[in-house]
């Protein structure tokens, strides 16, 4: 079995409270998760700003970093399918499973 890390356990956690959207990343950044396909034009702008976003699955499936990092969401932009964060350290690459939560439950309440 696996470590339980903060990050599984808080991912978990909003998977149980709050509306977690899931999808695949069409392009990204230290600081961004770009998705045209599941994000762009379906969102109001700023639907995610001040929530959480988690880094599931990096494109090549060797669990390379940014895999298994999360940071909070500073900005959703609708018409880019642009989601903003803080750093995850590496980029966030074309491929990168990623999921996001909105402000419902903020990252602060998920992990108390």
């Amino acid at each position: 079995m696996a470590a339980w890390t903060l990050f599984s356990i808080s991912y978990r956690v909003a998977r149980e409270v709050a509306p977690v959207i899931e999808g695949v990343a069409t392009a990204g950044s230290a600081t961004s998760i770009t998705d045209t396909v599941r994000l762009q034009n379906q969102f109001e702008d700023d639907h995610f700003t001040l929530g959480t976003a988690w880094i599931l699955q990096d494109a090549a499936g060797l669990g390379a970093s940014p895999e298994g990092k999360y940071a909070r969401i500073t900005d959703f932009v609708q018409t880019t399918g642009v989601v903003t964060m803080v750093t995850v350290t590496d980029a966030v690459a074309a491929g990168d499973r990623y999921a996001l939560a909105n402000k419902r439950y903020n990252l602060d309440q998920i992990i108390q």
